[in-house]
């Protein structure tokens, strides 16, 4: 019986699949076994999956016809059967970093369930750190009300009998929810499972819906997927990606969900959502429950961190003041958007006083303007949406973001379940 049970959900990204389980085999830790779940998957991968399952036998395909969303009810199934004591998941389109088995599997020695930092980078090259601290108390009845601070696969693993505990399992979400994340609150809003966070990046995420949606061919996914494989291992790597990483998004849903527009400073911000900063050249580390998560920060990011408590302290502090905070930014428009989009996602309620303070400043008209009509689109509310692009093309019939904003909007309306007839 092997250690470990590697899960691979799969569909149809095909030739990607050789690198991100050629990352699996890489691995310094050899006692695993991995089951590539076919969900539906076309002629092409399910080739594909038994080549590599001939050529390793730890690796085993399962097919199956198209489940209901990802097939997640195929994944209780599997975990059911297995003996295996702990449980990991392999992106098919991400790259494993050679010790990324080994540094999730040490946050079982110590927890139930286990969840690592993630590094994403984006088809144009920008880098997102999604840094977080899910076992303090705030976190863990955010998830559990389905409020979800982040999520994903290859950075979280669990042991087996956590697992089989749970009142229930893998299954399909609710249309409207990630599935990754309504699992994990399964596990965070049981109070009996122990909760290990670590700031440590051991693996890429690589975005795959911008290269479906560009129409890229498989050998152009997989010619950008390549160099990420000879690189991850290299000393370094993943050091210097953390450090150039943004921390925006990630940073201003932590402080937003716990409250850190209460707190007095930025570092009473870090404290309150769980962090404990670091010198950029410090260690990464590990918090068990709602221990402090030792982060080490750049200055650009603890700048960044910053700016998302002076949004926070203006909009949603105890003395809420959006001219200070328009003032602040008078002469950082570009920062003042960022922090707006963040107000926008995570705290829509404010996102009107927000972008009414930033429309006070000069100059800054059209874009409030765009900034509302984003928001709308963000929230799928296309009728205000398609109110304001007809707006904008009135008064600014030239502006850039009108054709992008016009293709947003019918992606929504497409994406949108039909309506009911009364």
């Amino acid at each position: 019986m092997a250690k470990a049970l590697i899960l691979c959900p799969t569909h149809d990204h095909c030739e990607a699949l050789f690198l991100s389980i050629a990352s699996v085999r890489a691995q310094t830790e050899t006692d695993w076994r991995m089951v590539v779940i076919c969900d539906g998957s076309p002629p092409r991968t399910r080739e594909i999956v038994e080549a590599l399952a001939a050529q390793d036998p730890r690796i085993e395909a399962r097919h199956y016809p198209k489940g209901e969303r990802y097939g997640e009810a195929y994944r209780d199934e599997v975990i059911r059967d297995a003996t295996e004591p702990r449980i990991f998941h392999l992106s098919d389109d991400d790259i494993w970093h050679e010790s990324h088995l080994a540094r999730m599997d040490a946050l079982l020695d110590v927890a139930d369930w286990g969840y690592q930092s993630a590094l994403g980078i984006s088809t144009g090259g920008s880098i997102a750190w999604s840094v977080a601290n899910l076992g303090t108390r705030t976190a863990r009845a955010a998830f559990a009300d389905q409020t979800f601070i982040t999520g994903g696969l290859n950075n979280v693993a669990y042991r087996r009998d956590a697992y089989l505990s749970l009142p229930l399992g893998w299954q399909a979400a609710p249309a409207h929810l990630p599935s990754d994340c309504f699992m994990w609150a399964k596990f965070l809003s049981q109070p009996q499972v122990t909760v290990a966070s670590s700031s440590e990046t051991s693996f890429l995420k690589l975005a795959s819906a911008p290269r479906s949606s560009a129409g890229m061919t498989r050998d152009q996914s997989l010619a950008e997927l390549g160099p990420w494989l000879a690189r991850v291992n290299r000393p370094g790597t993943i050091t210097d990606l953390r450090a150039r990483a943004g921390i925006l998004a990630a940073i201003f849903r932590c402080f937003a969900q716990h409250r850190a527009g209460h707190c007095e400073t930025p570092e009473e911000a870090f404290a309150t959502a769980g962090f404990q900063p670091r010198p950029e050249t410090a260690s990464t580390g590990v918090a068990l429950g709602g221990a402090p998560l030792p982060l080490p920060l750049t200055a650009a990011q603890r700048q960044t961190a910053a700016h998302c408590h002076l949004t926070l302290r203006a909009f949603a502090g105890p003395s809420p003041d959006p001219q200070r905070w328009q003032q602040a930014f008078a002469d950082d428009p570009a920062t003042a958007r960022q922090q707006l989009v963040q107000l926008s996602h995570n705290l829509p309620d404010l996102f009107e006083t927000g972008v009414a303070a930033f429309e006070s400043g000069p100059g800054n008209r059209r874009h409030a303007a765009v900034h509302r009509v984003r928001h709308a689109l963000f929230w799928k509310d296309t009728d205000v949406a398609d109110a304001g692009i007809a707006a904008l093309s009135r008064q600014w019939p030239t502006l850039p973001a009108l054709p992008a904003l016009r293709k947003e909007l019918a992606a929504v309306r497409a994406a949108l379940p039909p309506a009911t007839a009364p």
